[in-house]
């Protein structure tokens, strides 16, 4: 998906057409499903089998779930919330 969007973002922005709206939509909202994935299946493996999951207790790694995907999380709804506000105040 983060691959995905650097293309998105290249093709999308800005939005100027109907395509492009829909391709920034349902970037963000695929964004974050795949995040809402990448968290349930932390959860699993915490779950069945913790020591799977020791490397992200350490520094480095533990800003991915204690800073990455919180701020990837908000950054997206930020962005929609935004998105469709300035576009249901044009129409």
């Amino acid at each position: 998906m983060a691959i995905g969007a650097l293309f998105i973002a290249w093709a999308a922005i800005p939005v100027t057409t109907r395509a492009r709206h829909v391709a920034f939509i349902a970037w963000n909202v695929l964004g974050l499903l795949d995040l809402t994935v990448v968290v349930t299946t932390a959860m699993h493996f915490v779950r069945s089998a913790p020591a799977s999951l020791e490397p992200l207790r350490h520094f480095p790694l533990v800003l991915l779930p204690t800073f990455v995907v919180p701020l990837l999380i908000v950054s997206h709804l930020v962005l929609l919330v935004r998105f469709l506000g300035r576009t249901s105040s044009t129409r």
